[in-house]
């Protein structure tokens, strides 16, 4: 995300280090400092099992106290506005909602950003998967039917953009062919403007 890449570059950080399960390169601001080439649940099993437990620094403490506050913020405004529906509240309520053993497909462009910034810790787990396209919108809901009927999942839903709706929209055939609940939600949004975003 462009917020972490600003973060990162800002901080200069003495050791950086990188954890992927693949060998491509994704280092834009060059500061990496160590990459290990791993899975991230089989690293993070690796080196917590090596670590000494130490005190909670004063600095975890106030980030905890801002993330707290940010949450009551968040839920305050989302609980005022569920009597219409933003881009922002959609996010938050659709991951509030979504049945356990279910998965989410996310569009590009807003969609994806606003789930980013707005979802819900409060709902159940479930598989969210994306896909970006060559222009970014393209192949969504060939991309959103495939997860469907691949995953085994017990039901799905797709949350895309309009214009990512007008881009594959002959990919609806595809939903024909999905034997269990399939959810397609397209958010009319003026083709959701994420350069003046």
């Amino acid at each position: 995300s462009n917020r972490w890449l600003t973060f990162a570059k800002a901080v200069q950080p003495r050791h950086y280090l990188m954890v992927l399960k693949h060998p491509l390169r994704n280092d834009p601001q060059h500061i990496v400092t160590l990459r290990l080439q791993s899975g991230v649940g089989d690293f993070c099993q690796q080196i917590t099992a090596r670590l000494s437990k130490r005190k909670a620094s004063p600095l975890l403490k106030k980030l905890q106290k801002a993330e707290r506050v940010c949450k009551e913020i968040l839920t305050g405004h989302m609980s005022r506005s569920e009597t219409h529906l933003t881009e922002p509240a959609i996010a938050h309520l659709l991951t509030k909602m979504l049945p356990k053993s279910s998965g989410l497909f996310v569009g590009n462009s807003m969609p994806i950003r606003e789930l980013n910034l707005f979802a819900s810790a409060k709902g159940e787990s479930v598989r969210i998967t994306a896909n970006r396209g060559a222009s970014g919108i393209d192949g969504n809901i060939a991309t959103a039917a495939g997860f469907a009927k691949a995953s085994g999942l017990a039901a799905c839903t797709a949350l895309i953009g309009d214009l990512t709706f007008l881009y594959d929209i002959n990919s609806l055939t595809f939903l024909q062919g999905i034997k269990k609940p399939f959810v397609l939600i397209v958010i009319n949004n003026n083709g959701g403007s994420i350069f003046s975003f």
